[in-house]
């Protein structure tokens, strides 16, 4: 009951569905939803698509002033830069716009991290539950594997600039740099 997309006619009664739409409906009953013919018979309606072809129609996207024609519609949609896309990560609903939606995912609260201590995946929103909790309470030097209980001595331990710290191969690391 709106504009056809892929016009096809029942050969026998000559009522004309969308493609999908007539397709939806023979899987269910394998009859014209008009006139209840029996013998049906589809075929691509060319003179409708050649018509329609021209037709120039309002992008529905919110925001976008394009009106491209039928026959290019689709691929507009795909296309257009006003499209909303949901966020990826798992039990967030945000939705956007591409750009809107990139931004959003790199400081979404349902991002995976991984854990500082345990290097295991936690979601952003649940990492303060995670470390006092669920987390290992023993922490591995990712230089020299050294096993030590989280927190008391890790700051001791290891330092990003190599200044005053226990770790040999992390005063190595910065000092070859």
């Amino acid at each position: 009951f709106n504009l056809v997309w892929e016009p096809v006619e029942i050969e026998n009664c000559s009522h004309i569905f969308c493609k999908y739409c007539i397709n939806k409906s023979l899987m269910e009953r394998k009859i014209c939803p008009v006139c209840r013919q029996t013998s049906i018979k589809i075929k691509p309606c060319i003179s409708l698509s050649r018509c329609c072809g021209e037709f120039k129609i309002k992008c529905k996207n919110i925001g976008c002033k394009e009106t491209p024609s039928y026959s290019n519609y689709m691929e507009h949609l795909e296309k257009c830069k006003f499209k909303k896309y949901m966020c990826l990560n798992e039990g967030c609903n945000y939705k956007g716009i591409r750009e809107e939606v990139k931004n959003h995912c790199l400081n979404c609260e349902f991002r995976i991290i991984d854990c500082k201590y345990c290097h295991n995946p936690v979601k952003f929103c649940d990492f303060e539950k995670h470390s006092k909790t669920e987390c290992t309470q023993e922490y591995t030097c990712q230089l020299c594997h050294l096993k030590m209980e989280r927190g008391k001595f890790f700051t001791k331990h290891y330092s990003k600039n190599g200044d005053n710290v226990e770790c040999l191969k992390a005063q190595v690391k910065y000092y070859n740099l």
